[in-house]
């Protein structure tokens, strides 16, 4: 680590990336003079997925959770509070491959031009159906970075 009143860098094996950091980005875990994202906004909410009717296959659909108001399509992260997990990627929520075929439910969060929310996917090869549910999650948005 180097720090002085103008610059703060944590850095391994190259003190080079004090003043030329791109010449080892490699190393490199903090510089004080690049941008780094920035959250614009944090909701937290109730977000109720729809039941799932009986043979159901792959059937997906957006869930808008809020508009976030900005002029172009935010980075968007997510944390499933009521299971205390990041929702980085695409969380499968239920899965169960039964006898009688299978069961699947997954989920990612998305954004629009204009709105924040969830992409819903499920499969019900199954007489039954799946009911509704729901889970808290926080949802953080971030600054675009130009």
């Amino acid at each position: 680590m180097y720090a002085d009143p103008n610059i703060t860098v944590i850095y391994q094996n190259n003190d080079g990336v004090i003043t030329n950091p791109m010449s080892d980005i490699g190393n490199v875990f903090f510089h004080s003079d690049f941008n780094y994202l920035s959250i614009q906004n944090k909701v937290t909410t109730d977000v109720t997925f729809p039941a799932t009717p009986a043979n159901t296959f792959n059937s997906w659909s957006f869930i808008r959770v809020f508009d976030h108001g900005l002029n172009y399509k935010p980075l968007v992260l997510c944390h499933i509070n009521t299971l205390d997990v990041p929702l980085n990627g695409t969380f499968v929520y239920s899965m169960d491959e039964g006898a009688e075929g299978a069961q699947i439910q997954q989920f990612y969060s998305a954004s629009s031009s204009t709105s924040v929310g969830i992409f819903y996917g499920r499969t019900s090869k199954r007489s039954a159906s799946l009911p509704s549910f729901t889970l808290n999650m926080t949802f953080f948005v971030f600054e675009r970075v130009l």
